[in-house]
């Protein structure tokens, strides 16, 4: 069963809307740097040869990141990756179902992908 009790989701929570700039396990927070162990969702569109993030989450320790981690299903292959981060890189990535993703993310796959795409498209 997936604990989304302490999953701090983007689209949730006011905390981690305001982290901005993340690079694995840096973040811009009000001008601050911290360092955090974080869990990205990754859609791996091959059709268009990108990686779109979809949503994550971090915890100020390693202990609550994998506590969550281990909340969350695996399944054997597909095009969602949930990336493993710790203080300097992703050190792991596992595949992922869409319900899943939904249920973390509290958002249609659909809807994560569009608003992905944009994100991307504004970067230029």
């Amino acid at each position: 069963m997936i604990d989304l009790s302490r999953w701090p989701i983007e689209s949730d929570r006011e905390e981690w809307r305001h982290i901005r700039g993340y690079i694995h396990g840096s973040c811009a927070y009000e001008g601050e740097t911290m360092s955090y162990w974080g869990l990205t969702v990754t859609y791996c569109d091959e059709k268009n040869n990108q990686f779109l993030s979809l949503g994550g989450a971090a915890w100020e320790t390693k202990k609550e990141r994998d506590e969550n981690l281990s909340t969350i299903p695996a399944c054997p292959e597909g095009p969602y990756l949930l990336d493993v981060e710790d203080e300097d890189s992703i050190v792991a990535d596992r595949p992922i179902d869409q319900k899943t993703v939904e249920a973390l993310l509290g958002n249609s796959v659909g809807n994560l992908i569009r608003n992905a795409r944009r994100k991307e498209d504004s970067r230029g």
